[in-house]
């Protein structure tokens, strides 16, 4: 395996990490492991990765609260997808600068955001946003007092969450199966 082959190996195992612990561990060690994340992507010079980096950055920052540090990351997550055309990873950085806006009280902002990152996840494949898009659009309309639709992304986002738990397990299941 070449060099380049183990650093995208490495960036995806990190990333997949990152993702899968969210808000574990201490912050010193996401922040880590998001800047290390970063690194790898920057060494390979690929806008994609760096994308998503700067992507779960934002999102560290919107976790902690501090909405105000998660504008820079976000706005070049989606410079870097720009560059790359990457559109399932437009989706999720769309989805996070959605979460910023609602944050700061943006909510007319926030809701064109969050719309066209729903209609990019549902049309590049970001399965994975899906909940959390539906939900804060939720969150948005109920702000609006437009609960007709809130009501209808609240069960959404219950759809799509519901539709993901099945898939992972499917998945989980058949590759147990296949090794029998």
């Amino acid at each position: 395996m070449d060099n380049a082959s183990e650093l995208k190996e490495k960036f995806d195992l990190l990333a997949r990490r990152i993702r899968k612990h969210g808000l574990r561990g201490t912050r010193e060690v996401r922040e880590r492991n998001l800047e290390e994340l970063l690194e790898v992507a920057e060494t390979l010079n690929d806008d994609g990765r760096i994308s998503e980096a700067f992507t779960l950055y934002a999102a560290f920052f919107v976790d902690q609260g501090k909405t105000s540090k998660a504008e820079e990351p976000v706005e070049k997550a989606l410079t870097f997808t720009e560059k790359s055309g990457d559109e399932r990873r437009k989706a999720a950085a769309l989805a996070v600068l959605g979460t910023v806006k609602y944050g700061k009280g943006s909510f007319e902002s926030a809701e064109e955001i969050f719309e066209n990152a729903l209609e990019l996840a549902k049309n590049f494949g970001a399965p994975r946003e899906l909940p959390r898009v539906y939900t804060v659009l939720g969150n948005v309309y109920a702000f609006l007092r437009d609960f007709r639709n809130a009501e209808r992304y609240y069960h959404e986002a219950l759809s799509a969450t519901l539709a993901s738990v099945f898939a992972s397990r499917f998945k989980a299941t058949w590759l147990r199966s296949s090794n029998i």
